[in-house]
């Protein structure tokens, strides 16, 4: 009750040491987890990149969702579970959405807070037609939802720049038939500095969709 931050670095640190919290320590975490409404964006921010570096990212979204912190940090993630997708997919967006975090390539955490909410524009894009699940610009709808969420967590301009970029543009998909025209387009509307974090986001999608990697 000191210092709501507190919360989170226990679970920081139960992820960058792989251990496990003490019972009576998690149940008062979860107890007291409003507290973390009255801390700031940018103390909280710290916080939770360093969760997101770290070699275990999607245990701390897991024990942010179960003690009840995710509600104050990233409460639009919470909205996929449940949410059922047709296709290649097996899982709902929620499982996947962690999946992938726990697949991705890099280290950078702002590509894995990409990696986690790139579908997090399918909840309110979600309908059935013709017996089909579909999520029509759910990438186009995810990115909007991402600006507030970057003033949320006070990201740099430059961070909230390539996690909208990222997010954005992160429905692709490279065919031997493609031209070099439509793959230098593609390029272009990513930009050459994302290049490679959006390959690393799309390596995470794929493998937390079940694929083999290649």
């Amino acid at each position: 009750t000191e210092d709501a931050l507190r919360m989170l670095r226990a679970i920081r640190l139960a992820t960058q040491l792989d251990f496990t919290i003490e019972t009576e320590t998690l149940r008062q975490i979860t107890t007291q987890s409003q507290l973390l409404a009255h801390v700031s964006g940018e103390r909280i921010r710290d916080e939770f990149l360093k969760m997101l570096k770290s070699d275990h990212p999607a245990q701390a979204i897991r024990l942010l969702d179960e003690t009840g912190l995710l509600a104050y940090i990233l409460p639009e993630l919470q909205a996929s579970k449940g949410v059922r997708q047709g296709g290649h997919h097996t899982t709902d967006v929620w499982t996947h959405s962690l999946d992938a975090l726990a697949a991705c390539p890099s280290a950078d955490p702002i590509v894995r807070l990409a990696t986690l909410m790139h579908d997090i524009g399918k909840p309110p894009t979600y309908r059935v037609i013709d017996g089909n699940i579909t999520f029509y610009n759910h990438e186009i709808v995810g990115a909007r939802m991402v600006r507030p969420i970057s003033e949320r967590l006070r990201l740099s301009k430059q961070q909230a720049i390539k996690l909208y970029t990222l997010v954005r543009h992160h429905m692709f998909h490279y065919q031997p038939h493609n031209t070099d025209a439509a793959i230098r387009r593609f390029m272009r509307k990513v930009g050459l500095d994302y290049i490679d974090d959006m390959l690393d986001l799309r390596e995470g999608d794929r493998l937390g969709s079940g694929a083999s990697k290649t």
